[in-house]
């Protein structure tokens, strides 16, 4: 849980330097890496749903690979449902 709220506060730091360097940040490899760094904290947060919170599924954790293979920086389950697993939506 603890390293869950530790990535919550880098990946806000992150967001908050960009905003800082402003709308046209003129540093395209800063940009880059910055967006590299946002996509590695989201794909520890999804294993951490699907390896240690029991929030994620097969289906969902197939959607975010895929979504990393298709290009994205990184990929994670988000939101909330009154649903307790994948099995209960019948996937």
């Amino acid at each position: 849980m603890l390293e869950e709220a530790l990535r919550v506060l880098q990946f806000r730091e992150i967001c908050l330097d960009l905003v800082e360097a402003g709308p046209g940040v003129q540093d395209q490899g800063r940009l880059r890496e910055a967006l590299e760094q946002l996509g590695q904290l989201m794909d520890k947060s999804q294993e951490s749903c699907a390896e240690l919170f029991a929030c994620s599924c097969p289906e969902i954790d197939a959607l975010t690979r895929l979504a990393r293979e298709g290009g994205s920086f990184g990929s994670r389950l988000t939101g909330n449902s009154p649903l307790k697993s994948c099995e209960d939506a019948g996937a």
